[in-house]
């Protein structure tokens, strides 16, 4: 469930079993998911599961919660985040494009 996602997900990757990380992927991915687009992206990435990081972020339908997301502290995929931005946003004629620098 929702509630217990990331435990069972970080066990799903120290025990390399995947159909359990194919079931958590699936949930995490549900557009009826209640979890925010940031806690998804978090903990896609603390498990290294950086191809299912594209997909998610075509969930943010808004520039500015992107660029929100980008000046937390806990994330931790800035530079994956900082390389797919622009091949996301850029061809959304609904979306005004924009080049942000964050901090390292």
């Amino acid at each position: 469930s929702e509630a217990n996602i990331g435990p069972v997900l970080m066990a799903a990757c120290k025990m390399e079993s995947p159909g359990l990380l194919r079931k958590c992927a699936l949930l995490l991915l549900a557009p009826h998911t209640q979890l925010s687009v940031f806690v998804r992206l978090s903990l896609l990435d603390r498990c290294f599961l950086h191809d299912l990081l594209e997909p998610c972020l075509q969930m943010i339908h808004r520039p500015e919660h992107l660029i929100e997301m980008t000046f937390q502290q806990t994330c931790k995929f800035f530079t994956s985040l900082h390389h797919r931005c622009p091949l996301l946003l850029h061809p959304s004629p609904s979306l005004q494009f924009f080049f942000c620098y964050m901090k390292e």
